[in-house]
């Protein structure tokens, strides 16, 4: 490569990602996600400027899971580390050789923590309704869980866990990574405490 292609844009650009692909995914990820998500939040479900848009808050998501949660990490990767790495990190999304144990800590501990975390902030009221509607709670939550599974959460996973939690890890080790990616993946979501449904019941803070 001569000296004038290696101070190219592009090539500077190509530099940059390399030494830096978590914050170069972060950096257009936010930006991309804003721009999904503002013709729903100008219409009714968000701040109403545009009354008669109504984007249920579902669509936006449906767009960022492809787009930003899949193809920008491997678009990263391979501009960081070629070919390999997208290799690399096509094969921890497809990684299922783990002890029983985590597959049932994945299905069966979501609804544990959501039960414990009620009964330390509501008491023991919280399990009369649970009670009352256990007989139904197998067929309803399972058929949450395998929609909710292939159109976000695996694309989710994959972004936050594949790409950039096993990235940091490699620099900080597994916990201070995953408190490192947390408030990452939680500014994800931030456009849906302004859309009815999203966070909220109103849409409003």
């Amino acid at each position: 490569m001569s000296d004038q292609e290696q101070s190219s844009p592009w090539a500077r650009a190509k530099r940059w990602i390399a030494g830096h692909p978590v914050a170069a995914f972060l950096l257009v990820l936010y930006p991309l996600e804003w721009i999904i998500f503002t013709p729903a939040l100008l219409g009714k479900s968000g701040f109403g400027v545009i009354p008669a848009l109504d984007i249920p808050y579902q669509i936006p998501l449906l767009l960022i899971a492809p787009l930003g949660l899949l193809a920008l990490p491997f678009l990263t990767t391979r501009l960081a580390d070629g070919q390999a790495g997208a290799r690399a990190l096509r094969g921890r999304y497809v990684h299922f050789r783990v002890g029983p144990q985590w597959y049932l800590a994945a299905v069966f501990g979501p609804p544990l923590v959501l039960l414990a975390a009620g009964l330390l902030t509501q008491g023991m009221a919280v399990l009369g309704p649970v009670a009352s509607n256990i007989a139904r709670f197998p067929g309803l939550y399972f058929a949450m869980l395998i929609p909710t599974a292939l159109v976000a959460n695996i694309w989710e996973e994959g972004a936050w866990a594949a790409f950039m939690t096993s990235r940091l890890q490699k620099r900080i080790g597994p916990v201070w990574a995953s408190l490192a990616v947390a408030p990452c993946f939680g500014f994800v979501h931030i456009p849906l405490f302004f859309m009815v449904g999203g966070l909220t019941t109103t849409g409003r803070l």
